[in-house]
């Protein structure tokens, strides 16, 4: 009984080692990473970065492709979202309307170094969904909560929710 016992504490302790090796926050986390990094790489190669109604040329919310990545009645309420928006502009030659914030980073515009650093931070799962938190920038200073679930057997972007890393704000003399 007692080697039985070593041996699973053995096992158990091989098995650990040979996970640290995968990524730890695992597919939801892998799912959410490359979809920020095909989005933020429509953005790679702008000169000047768009703002508002300008940035929407780079938004690829009507292509194909994007559904991979999102789900299906988020992408319906988008897509949604964006012809209301292209409407109210079009009859009030608006400049800016609520529609100007982008759905996936939640921003009015996008930050040069964002497309080159998109990293993994942190990630949890509740009932609802595998809340997964990407740092953009070099400074890591803003992160994106995408919230994740499994379509199809597919993990897809559900919904976004966004924040100032707090270790922006820190004050290094408490």
């Amino acid at each position: 009984m007692k080697k039985l016992f070593a041996i699973a504490v053995s096992l158990m302790a091989f098995s650990a080692n040979a996970l640290s090796a995968v990524p730890s926050y695992g597919a939801p986390a892998k799912a959410a990473l490359e979809f920020n990094q095909w989005y933020l790489g429509h953005f790679k190669n702008i000169d000047s970065h768009p703002v508002g109604k300008e940035m929407r040329k780079y938004i690829p919310i009507d292509g194909k492709e994007i559904e991979k990545y999102v789900t299906v009645d988020t992408l319906k309420k988008v897509r949604n979202r964006d012809a209301q928006t292209r409407l109210l502009v079009e009859k009030t030659g608006a400049d800016f309307t609520y529609g100007d914030e982008d759905f996936f980073t939640k921003t009015e515009d996008i930050i040069s170094d964002w497309p080159t650093n998109i990293n993994v931070i942190s990630a949890d799962y509740d009932p609802v969904c595998a809340t997964v938190y990407i740092a953009l920038g070099k400074e890591q200073d803003y992160v994106v909560a995408d919230c994740m679930v499994q379509e199809e057997g597919i993990w897809k972007v559900q919904s976004v929710a966004a924040f100032v890393n707090r270790n922006a704000f820190d004050d290094p003399h408490p």
